[in-house]
């Protein structure tokens, strides 16, 4: 099992859950918590993951991951704390993230190689973020259930991948990631 993957799939799928099941409050503050918590979370077992339990490169690999997590909670907190639309705020911070981090992973899916079985997983899930970078820019998300349930389907869909990734035996040639 590769821990930092099973750990990324349990942050994801919490903090879908989460905004799946209070549908009744979605408001950009509730939204904006969900991504400090999300995104902390995300960036510390990132962190913290790759270097206690993987090794060499790719250990290195997930850090701008881990960075580009902490960033977007930090804005994302001072964001709600400055309470000045909350909603522009949530949508733009999720649309740089998710473009950000589909760039990122589409790299070390190349990196990797596109038929290798990590370089398939990575391209997936910068699909994933792609796709929901592109449903946050260009569509019009007016209404902050729409955008909130938007970003919660992305979680517990990418909850699921990473779920799968982790849970899939690695070949003795990949590295652990």
């Amino acid at each position: 099992m590769r821990i930092v993957l099973a750990a990324q799939a349990a942050i994801s799928f919490a903090v879908g859950c989460f905004i799946t099941f209070t549908q009744q409050l979605h408001t950009p503050a509730l939204g904006l918590m969900a991504l400090v918590w999300f995104a902390a979370l995300y960036s510390v077992a990132t962190a913290v993951g790759s270097v206690v339990f993987t090794k060499g490169l790719v250990a290195i690999e997930n850090i701008p991951l881990a960075v580009i997590a902490a960033v977007i909670a930090i804005l994302a907190g001072l964001n709600l704390s400055s309470n000045k639309d909350l909603l522009a705020g949530f949508v733009s911070l999720v649309t740089i993230w998710s473009l950000l981090t589909a760039a990122f992973e589409l790299y070390l899916a190349r990196r990797a190689g596109f038929s290798t079985a990590a370089g398939r997983d990575r391209s997936i899930s910068s699909g994933l973020s792609f796709l929901l970078g592109l449903i946050f820019l260009l569509a019009p998300l007016g209404e902050s259930k729409n955008a909130l349930g938007f970003f919660g389907a992305y979680l517990v869909l990418s909850a699921v991948h990473l779920a799968i990734t982790a849970a899939t035996p690695v070949s003795p040639a990949e590295p652990k990631s």
